[in-house]
């Protein structure tokens, strides 16, 4: 079974990018499972960083058409994770998602970013919680 973990950033070293490089060591342990990672690059977006989750956003494409992974595994930490969780779900893979927010997240504190991210969260097709 191929696994792609999508999230974290190349640039911005942190928690979700160690709780990342964790997942993929944990999961390389079982013989059965090819497991893979990929940065999103939408880790303090703003608009000229824009290009940066348009690339990652086309790389996820590649991976879907090339590897074709059984399931992406999203961490969701940003709004524009969710691109990543669409963009799966177009080509017909298992999505699971993983939110890694706080209370103090700009998309789960203003209503209206509060609801877009629920209605995108539907796409997936289980959320793990940690």
């Amino acid at each position: 079974m191929k696994v792609l973990i999508v999230g974290g950033s190349s640039s911005h070293r942190g928690g979700l990018e160690i709780f990342c490089e964790r997942a993929v060591a944990a999961l390389s342990l079982n013989r059965g499972l090819d497991v893979r990672s990929m940065p999103t690059g939408s880790a303090f977006l703003t608009p000229r960083r824009l290009p940066s989750l348009l690339l990652g956003l086309l790389r996820l494409a590649r991976e879907l058409v090339i590897r074709r992974p059984d399931v992406v595994w999203i961490q969701y930490a940003a709004l524009p994770d969710l691109f990543y969780l669409v963009l799966a779900k177009v080509f017909f893979v298992q999505v699971a998602v993983t939110p890694h927010l706080g209370v103090a997240w700009r998309s789960r504190r203003h209503p209206l970013l509060r609801k877009v991210s629920n209605l995108l969260l539907r796409c997936a097709d289980s959320v793990a919680v940690l």
